[in-house]
């Protein structure tokens, strides 16, 4: 009570805390701390992260605005947060490494790698990504080449474009989500969407040689270390789609380089093991490859259920059998869907088929027509009184969305409410009915609901209602 009385607080202030740091930073005088001081401004940091109350608060959030706030770097010295960059932010791994140690030192300010990233993220430190880019050489010539080492381009693109290594690739990248967070929203359609790009025609490159450079994103300055940094041997544009290899030094495979730079574009933040399958002669050997590459778990049940739920990945099977159409249902945002969804592109048009025959579904009309794909719906919708059906907004891809009728969305009924199915059994197809009424008679209401919306004749309106009754 004694000390209480005499103004003693039972735990500093973040500002005092902060005033620390500051002195602590005048003593050193741009020297090298030591690990004990290390540790101690580790701690501290964090304990300033954790502050609960409002007046701790907003004087954090001020000394964030104004600057004042001090991080150990990689060399050991206090610097200013806003003048360090962290190697982590921005997915890290092969693309952090591939930036690092290309740009000139000289240029960059590393933040202490033992500072934990939401830290990084609460203090405003930049990474890495956000203030390096890469950027093929403008100045260089593309020789373009129809094979590398023996292996021909087209070979490369027909893997590719075979729905068997989409499948294998998934698995590959599927056996590391548990450990990676990156890539656990990595969904089948995803998978066979990047290998459906790459193996589109001039989307896959094989060329002589290959240069680029690191630039600053604020500036477009050049801050490439020295010319021999500038050759590169694989290159992904993330603007156009385009993949780039050059002809492999001694001691690279050919392959080696197609894994990197395909991991970088699934978004993996390391190179995934995907060189055997782009070895084997012949693409029909690649389901016998897959179950050797993950000798200690393969397994498709597993598969399945982390593909599961990806908005634009094909419904899996088993959640196939609890689909039902219901054109007057509500609908709550996020809620996840079902919608046949054809992609307006190409290569879109190509995954699709690949994601269609990966998961084992027979029929090309089918594919033809558009894939049942796990959608979510963007908005609360409901509909009003006396509507046979109704509009709402889905998410059909990842940032895509688009404006459907109820009688296009497939809701998935509670699992508690189907019959039980034993384990190891196929799912069935599941029976899209309204009542007594089966999808294709609510299609033929919509689309008399929908031509009723630019005629007067309201009764026809009406007499779709009475039906779906």
């Amino acid at each position: 009570a004694l000390p209480k009385q005499l103004g003693v607080a039972e735990e500093p202030r973040a500002e005092d805390l902060v005033h620390a740091l500051q002195r602590f930073d005048k003593q050193l005088a741009g020297r090298r701390m030591s690990p004990n001081e290390l540790a101690a401004c580790l701690r501290l940091l964090a304990y300033l992260r954790s502050r609960p109350s409002a007046g701790d608060a907003a004087f954090l959030a001020a000394a964030r605005c104004s600057n004042m706030l001090l991080v150990p770097t990689a060399a050991g010295m206090m610097m200013p947060a806003a003048r360090v960059v962290h190697v982590g932010g921005g997915g890290g791994g092969v693309a952090a490494a591939r930036l690092l140690g290309r740009a000139d030192p000289q240029h960059l300010v590393l933040a202490h790698p033992q500072i934990s990233e939401h830290i990084c993220s609460w203090l405003g430190v930049a990474s890495l990504s956000d203030m390096l880019s890469e950027e093929l050489d403008p100045s260089q010539s593309l020789h373009p080449l129809p094979a590398i080492n023996g292996t021909a381009l087209e070979h490369v693109q027909a893997l590719l474009a075979s729905p068997h290594f989409a499948a294998a690739a998934f698995s590959t990248a599927a056996a590391h989500a548990a450990a990676v967070p990156a890539l656990r929203q990595l969904g089948l359609g995803t998978v066979a969407k990047v290998c459906a790009d790459a193996a589109a025609p001039g989307r896959l490159l094989f060329v002589e040689r290959l240069y680029s450079r690191v630039v600053l994103r604020s500036s477009g300055r050049d801050v490439t270390r020295d010319s021999a940094s500038r050759q590169i041997y694989e290159y992904y544009d993330s603007s156009s789609g385009t993949v780039y290899v050059a002809v492999p030094p001694a001691g690279l495979s050919l392959s080696s380089l197609l894994a990197q730079v395909l991991s970088r574009a699934l978004g993996s933040p390391f190179t995934l093991s995907l060189h055997p399958l782009l070895e084997v002669p012949d693409a029909a050997q690649l389901p016998l490859l897959q179950p050797v590459l993950h000798p200690g778990g393969y397994d498709t049940d597993l598969e399945g259920a982390l593909a599961s739920g990806h908005v634009g990945s094909p419904v899996q099977p088993a959640d196939r059998a609890l689909l039902r159409l219901r054109p007057l249902r509500h609908y709550a945002a996020g809620e996840l869907v079902a919608v046949k969804h054809r992609s307006k592109s190409a290569a879109g048009s190509l995954a699709s088929a690949l994601v269609h025959r990966a998961v084992g579904e027979a029929g090309t009309a089918e594919a033809g027509d558009g894939t049942l794909c796990y959608a979510r719906v963007a908005v609360d919708a409901a509909p009003a009184a006396g509507q046979a059906a109704y509009r709402l907004s889905v998410e059909v891809e990842l940032g895509v969305y688009e404006t459907l009728l109820s009688t296009q969305v497939l809701c998935f009924q509670s699992g508690a409410s189907g019959a039980a199915v034993p384990a190891g059994a196929p799912a069935n197809q599941p029976s899209l009915e309204v009542g007594q009424q089966t999808l294709s008679d609510a299609a033929a209401a919509a689309a008399a609901a929908t031509g009723a919306a630019g005629n007067s004749a309201g009764g026809a309106v009406a007499s779709s209602g009475q039906q779906m009754a």
